[in-house]
């Protein structure tokens, strides 16, 4: 079997023109088929089977007697997709063409199914009666002459002779003939590899009535000269992948091997024609499902051959796929400049697929490789005596810049990999992926490669990733798949780097949860391999602790810095500078969830130990010192706060000059905290200053010059200066987005100090799109439960009270206090200030609701002195309008209500706002269930309200020593309702049991007893709420009980409270400890007795 290219997918029959019929008639006629000059002259037909499998029918397009088809036409594959996008692009080719001869040549990778396109159009010519259709393997000069020759017998061409010897002649006169005649034809030339040969290309065609057709892996500049026209042909589309695999294991009777993984199969086979087709015979001769084969070919320890194997040829490619996929690298190897293509092309193998930068191949790292791995074809070696000398000169000469990205080029022009030049950005270069794993699968040492990938990608990184972010996410991207491959090969002190750097990139674009991700994979092995003592290790653990705290989970960062601190000597960290950094780290920490006191105490260390080691005009010293005063601010030490970010200041101008980057970075500080303590226009002040002076040093675009502008703004909002904020901050968000990114966290920020701006303007609506835009940027980067992500949504709450949205405020702030509960520390100020606006939301809602829903404006009126309550019991003076207004509001809804009655009370409520007698947050309690039960005693809502003020009135009775009013009152609350299954009944029975547990105070012995029995049997009903807990609880009630009972010498009652408390600690066996208490106080009283 001769003829044929690298990528067709089909079986070659020596017929007259194969192309598939639309479809079969319903009764065919008789069959006759004739062979002339070895050509088939009729329809040819193919059936059968093997063994189970079923061969699918294909039937062939008759030839025409006047009709002559020379060569062998590939048959089309099974299941054969009729590429719709590239077809079209041909015939826009065609209809375009304005030359004497159209010439289209057919250029992609190996495996594409360029083959198959030519064979389809080679068939349809047939189909539409065009006179004559010539098919020749051009990778052979000579075998195009010959089938040249044999057109021209067929033909009848002037001057042919029709002998062996005569063949180049025949051959001219055949394309003589193809210049001159008006019969139409079509030559098809396959594989073509060298476009100088001679006798390959028909010179024209009388009155545009031929054409020729050619493929090749080739896409330089002698491809497309000569009048040839180059189309593009590419890889299956998404849906031709998956229409091909369905209709392929479908055909052949296997449809039940398609699960939900095949559209991802098609995906990891890169959508190439050639290894769709070898999966799926390999899926159908061994009965594997798409999502088994997706696991087999995922393995990276199989090799390409493997999972892709010459037996699964069904279409009689006639190469494995990893030779097919480089079979122009050969020719490649021996082009200018020489012996490069192939250690290149085994370079970009470990290189993202989908892109990197071509300023990778001028790095020394990778130019040094080629140096050293650069073989010279042995057929390009200088005759003569001092051949082999000038061959070791050649292959040791140092490769340059140039050289490597000509190397490329040599690479993109035989289609092993794609190079869009250097207006393509930081993803110019690219390759397939099975290409890639094939040029892998064929290199000996892929340890050298990685050293030098990991290398080159380090010098490459820009210092800054600000510089060129398209360039630091490429650069990531190639750091993912290099470590994906060499697994473990990359912890090697010459490699570990780039590990680190991508990591660190990864947080300098503010995606944190990723970072976070990296580095505990990095601290992870180091920890393993190396030791939790080493410095790579702490180093690791330090960052990962750093991207916690940027991604939220400050309580992550803490115990991650306290556990690598105390692995150490209590005092070995103030002698190492990494353990320094790691207290410091943990300073910042402290601080951000307000244990200010630890921040204070641990700053002052740190700030103490960084002295000793380091120069005064150390940056990292400055950054200690300013945490150092932070904290100082935080705990409430403003002054001397303050006074050391002035002496920063000072000393930092004096060493260091008034513009330099520290210094900026002090005034910025020094001017935050004059902004918190009212001094605005020194503020202002200092910050204009440091946007005067940060382009000179930084750059106009350059983060910190941008950061210092919105922070002007700011400032500008906030002394009232609105138009000037605004101006300003427009200028900085669109800087933003187009410097550093539309989602960048620098200019979501920027984008809320706008939207406070539109605000403080009267422009609210304006405020709120802003400020929801950024919401929903930082939940999904950020998370729902980040600290920035908390304060916008906080923001946003007030800003949609501003725009009269106050029912979305009152929903959007009733999270926002939830969530501070669930992530701040009980004393953080900013949970304060989310109850206090709660509160003023809900009666600012109920005033708005009670002209026309007086009863839900009582609800709110409720709610409001519910959230109120800490409020008013940590500062009753200073929220004293609460129950004014609240009370105010009761009254004013009542009378609504016509309820005249209750209208008066709250009115003397209001009055009585004053009464020292009464504590603010027991009055605002009462109050509350004193509207519930007015507005519907029977309500489950008023129920709640009971249990909750019985709950917090009996906490408040023990915390003044009053256990028996405690216990009665929670008691009652319980008992009253037996049924409600909500979630305060847990919370009650907890409260019991903390209430009971410790023996009671002499002479109050028999006050509390009721209470306790009370206790006991209010916790007994809770088991209509199946709980382990409750049981528990119940156990250790009746223990209690049965002591109580033993010190009033009712010994009898004791002794069978305690059986009672053993028998129910005996049905939770999977609390030892409880048995082992009931069994003790058991055992204590039958003795006693």
């Amino acid at each position: 079997m001769t003829g044929g290219s690298d990528d067709h997918d089909g079986t070659e029959l020596p017929h007259g023109g194969p192309a598939p019929l639309p479809s079969p008639a319903p009764t065919p006629a008789p069959v006759s088929n004739s062979i002339r000059d070895s050509t088939i002259h009729g329809p040819v037909i193919m059936a059968g089977s093997i063994g189970d499998l079923r061969v699918t029918v294909q039937q062939v397009t008759p030839v025409a007697p006047s009709q002559q088809v020379v060569g062998r036409i590939p048959l089309l594959a099974s299941a054969f997709q009729s590429r719709t996008a590239t077809r079209e692009a041909i015939e826009r080719a065609r209809r375009g063409s304005e030359t004497v001869v159209l010439t289209q040549l057919l250029s992609g990778a190996g495996g594409v199914g360029k083959s198959q396109l030519a064979a389809y159009y080679a068939g349809q010519a047939v189909a539409e009666g065009i006179d004559v259709v010539v098919w020749a393997d051009a990778g052979d000069a000579s075998a195009v002459t010959g089938v040249y020759a044999r057109a021209a017998v067929a033909v009848r061409a002037p001057g042919v002779v029709g002998d062996v010897a005569s063949t180049e002649q025949d051959a001219e006169c055949f394309l003589n003939w193809l210049a001159g005649t008006e019969r139409s034809w079509l030559v098809v030339l396959d594989n073509v590899t060298d476009f100088g040969a001679g006798g390959l290309w028909p010179s024209g065609s009388r009155n545009g009535n031929g054409r020729v057709l050619a493929t090749t892996r080739r896409r330089d500049a002698a491809a497309s000269a000569a009048g040839r026209t180059l189309v593009d042909v590419d890889r299956y589309s998404g849906e031709e992948a998956a229409a091909y695999l369905r209709e392929r294991l479908t055909q052949a009777g296997r449809a039940q091997l398609l699960d939900d993984r095949a559209d991802e199969l098609a995906e990891a086979l890169g959508r190439l024609p050639l290894a769709l087709g070898h999966a799926a015979a390999h899926m159908i001769n061994t009965g594997c499902t798409t999502g088994a084969y997706l696991t087999l070919l995922t393995r990276r320890s199989h090799s390409l051959d493997t999972v892709l194997p010459a037996s699964a040829d069904a279409e009689n490619y006639g190469r494995p796929v990893t030779a097919a996929l480089l079979l122009a690298l050969d020719a490649a190897q021996r082009q200018e400049p020489r012996g490069l293509a192939v250690p290149a092309m085994r370079l970009a193998a470990v290189f993202d697929p989908s892109g990197h930068p071509r300023e990778l191949w001028t790095t020394e790292a990778v130019t040094r490789y080629l140096t050293r791995h650069r073989t010279i074809p042995p057929e390009a070696a200088e005759p003569g005596r001092r051949r082999a000398r000038r061959r070791g000169k050649a292959a040791g000469a140092p490769v340059s810049a140039d050289e490597a990205l000509r190397a490329v080029a040599v690479l993109h022009n035989y289609n092993l990999l794609s190079d869009q030049g250097p207006a393509a950005g930081s993803r110019a270069v690219g390759l397939h992926a099975l290409t890639a794993r094939a040029a892998l699968d064929t290199t000996p040492d892929h340890g050298v490669l990685y050293r030098v990938a990991a290398a080159g990608l380090v010098e490459l990184w820009p210092g800054e990733d600000h510089t060129d972010r398209e360039l630091a996410a490429a650069l990531r991207s190639s750091t993912d798949t290099l470590a994906e491959l060499a697994g473990d090969g990359l912890w090697r002190p010459d490699s570990l780097p780039v590990l680190y750097r991508a990591a660190e990139s990864l947080f300098d674009a503010g995606l944190f949860g990723a970072a976070v991700a990296q580095w505990e994979r990095i601290a992870a092995k180091a920890r393993d391999t190396r030791g939790h003592r080493r410095l790579e290790t702490r180093i690791a653990q330090g960052q990962l602790a750093v991207s916690c705290l940027a991604a939220g989970r400050a309580e992550d960062a803490i115990g991650i810095l306290e556990t690598l601190l105390g692995n150490h000597r209590r005092s070995a960290w103030r002698r190492h500078p990494d353990l320094i950094a790691a207290r410091a780290n943990l300073v910042d920490a402290y601080r951000s969830v307000g244990r200010t006191e630890e921040a204070v105490r641990w700053g002052e260390q740190v700030v103490a130990a960084s002295e000793r080691l380091r120069r005064p005009r150390d940056p990292e010293l400055l950054s200690r010192r300013s945490s150092l005063a932070g904290a100082y601010f935080e705990s409430g030490r403003t002054g001397e706060a303050i006074a050391m970010l002035e002496q920063i200041l000072v000393e930092t101008e004096r060493l260091l000059g008034p513009d330099h980057p520290d210094t900026l970075t002090a005034r910025h500080n020094l001017a935050s905290c004059y902004g918190r303590t009212g001094r605005r226009d020194e503020a202002i002040r200092l910050e204009e200053q440091v946007v005067a002076a940060a382009p000179s040093r930084f750059g106009a675009e350059h983060p910190h010059h941008l950061s210092a502008r919105s922070s002007l703004g700011a400032s500008y909002t906030k002394a009232g200066r609105t138009e000037d904020a605004i101006d300003e901050l427009e200028r900085v968000v669109a800087d933003s987005e187009r410097v550093l990114g539309a989602e960048d966290q620098q200019t979501l920020t920027a984008r809320a100090h706008l939207a406070e701006a539109y605000a403080r303007a009267g422009r609210t609506g304006a405020a709120v799109t802003l400020l929801e835009q950024v919401l929903a940027v930082e939940e999904r980067l950020l998370g729902p439960d980040h600290r920035t992500t908390h304060t916008t949504r906080s923001n946003l709450a007030v800003h949609y009270a501003k725009a009269d949205r106050v029912g979305d405020a009152v929903t959007l702030q009733q999270r926002v206090l939830a969530d501070g509960e669930r992530l701040l520390a009980p004393d953080d100020p900013n949970t304060g200030v989310a109850r206090g606006n709660l509160v003023y939301l809900l009666l600012r809602r109920g005033r708005e609701r009670l002209p026309d829903d007086p009863q839900a404006a009582l609800w709110d009126t409720v709610a409001a002195l519910d959230a109120a309550g800490p409020l008013l019991a940590a500062d009753p003076g200073g929220t004293g309008w609460v129950p004014e207004s609240a009370y105010r509001l009761a009254a004013d809804a009542f009378n609504h209500r016509r309820q005249p009655a209750l209208a008066t009370e709250f009115r003397q409520w209001a009055w009585r706002r004053h009464d020292r007698s009464r504590h603010p947050a027991a009055a605002a309690s009462d109050a509350a269930v004193r509207i519930r039960r007015a507005l519907a005693p029977t309500h489950p809502a008023a129920q709640l309200s009971e249990l909750r003020g019985s709950h917090h009135q009996a906490m408040r009775a023990a915390d003044q020593g009053s256990r028996a009013t405690a216990l009665a009152c929670v008691v009652a609350a319980v008992r009253d309702r037996p049924s409600l299954a909500d979630a305060y009944l847990p919370s009650l029975a907890w409260t019991l049991d903390a209430l009971t547990a410790r023996p009671p105070d002499p002479g109050s012995q028999a006050e509390l007893l009721p209470a306790v029995a009370e206790a006991v049997e209010a916790t007994a009903s809770l088991d209509s709420i199946p709980s382990d807990a409750h049981l528990c609880d119940l156990a250790l009630n009746l223990t209690s009980l049965a002591l109580w009972l033993h010190l009033l010498d009712r010994t009898g009652q004791a002794r069978s409270a305690a059986e009672d408390a053993h028998d129910a600690a005996d049905a939770l066996p999977g609390i030892p400890g409880l048995r082992d208490h009931t069994s003790a106080v058991l055992s204590w009283i039958r003795a006693a007795n």
